[in-house]
């Protein structure tokens, strides 16, 4: 079981990319972060979650709950998610924080669902 607000998080974490990528500006390969935001909003949000596991061939099962109104997409904006890395070391995690910043309520109400019913390779859309 899981929730919507962490499905999110997990998103928009960022996360260290396995090979070291070259800096035209100190000359040299560094670790390097990448990270998913929304850019913009739109007034309809429609959400899409992944439900098969390609790697394992299943069908990903797992209940993830979602509020019915006021879920907040505010902080999940470039600008109030965004990891800042201190110049001072590159290589170390524990510089990075989070924009300190109170971020805008950009607020959604579920409107519908829609759940597939059956198998990886059949079922139905309701």
């Amino acid at each position: 079981t899981s929730n919507i607000t962490a499905c999110l998080k997990d998103f928009t974490d960022p996360e260290t990319l396995s090979d070291p990528i070259y800096c035209p500006s100190c000359k040299r390969k560094s670790k390097t972060l990448k990270q998913h935001t929304f850019a913009k909003l739109p007034r309809v949000f429609c959400l899409h979650l992944k439900r098969f596991d390609a790697e394992n061939n299943k069908k990903i099962s797992d209940f993830v709950s979602y509020p019915a109104s006021n879920l907040d997409m505010g902080k999940y904006l470039p600008h109030w998610c965004e990891k800042v890395v201190s110049k001072e070391s590159k290589d170390s995690d524990s510089n990075e924080i989070d924009v300190d910043a109170k971020s805008p309520k950009v607020l959604y109400d579920l409107f519908a669902t829609v759940n597939h019913r059956g198998t990886l390779n059949q079922g139905h859309y309701t």
